[in-house]
């Protein structure tokens, strides 16, 4: 037992030096980004890994090809002309070249790149939309924000078909560790393997499982 333990981590000593030293072979480069004077707010890789769409503060996305580290041809697109920062991007692989991009005025925006303008627009009213992802089979996407409440679309239609809704304080609604989030959500994120299962963090310090049905909220600090 003990000589296996001591084979196991010389092997991993191995791996941890090779990995180092394959990344003194890559040469760090700066892309040049349009809209970097606005701030970057988010970040979202594409199915493959080549493409990374880059969400700045304007309300702007630009797309990089990772293979040459530069910006694409005809990469910059604009959720709309009042849109606030791009809190969240991410690509749908059921819908291949699809990207979702979520705004902190309330917004949801589908572009199907190289196309500058976007294919779909979902308004969430009186929500700042801060999380978005999307399920392991992309049939679902998810959403959350500033009003806590937890919404999921069909990838396919666009169409919202189910919100978790949070306590209302104002109502009366008791608050316990079961409920909802108590103040603003701002990031979620769907388990790799479970189909439907996610997470949510936020302003309350506390880090939920969303109920699959009727079940009350699962939670930890």
């Amino acid at each position: 037992m003990a000589r296996r333990r001591l084979e196991e981590a010389l092997q991993a000593s191995r791996l941890e030096e090779e990995a180092a030293e394959a990344g003194r072979d890559v040469a760090p480069r700066r892309v040049p980004l349009a809209h970097d004077p606005h701030g970057i707010f988010s970040l979202g890789f594409g199915p493959a890994g080549r493409q990374l769409a880059v969400g700045f503060g304007d309300g702007a996305l630009q797309l990089v090809d990772t293979e040459i580290g530069l910006p694409e041809s005809s990469s910059s697109l604009q959720t709309g002309p009042l849109a606030g920062p791009v809190t969240a991007v991410c690509f749908l692989k059921a819908q291949p070249g699809l990207l979702l991009a979520a705004g902190a005025e309330g917004s949801v925006t589908a572009f199907l790149p190289p196309a500058r303008s976007p294919v779909a627009s979902l308004a969430e009213e009186g929500n700042e939309t801060h999380a978005l992802d999307v399920c392991r089979d992309g049939s679902t996407f998810a959403t959350a924000g500033k009003d806590r409440h937890l919404r999921l679309y069909d990838t396919r239609t666009l169409q919202l078909f189910r919100i978790i809704k949070a306590p209302d304080f104002m109502a009366g609604d008791e608050f316990t560790p079961l409920s909802g989030h108590s103040r603003r959500v701002f990031a979620l994120r769907f388990h790799p393997e479970e189909l439907h299962l996610f997470l949510t963090g936020g302003w309350d310090n506390s880090v939920k499982v969303p109920p699959a049905g009727e079940h009350p909220f699962r939670w930890g600090h």
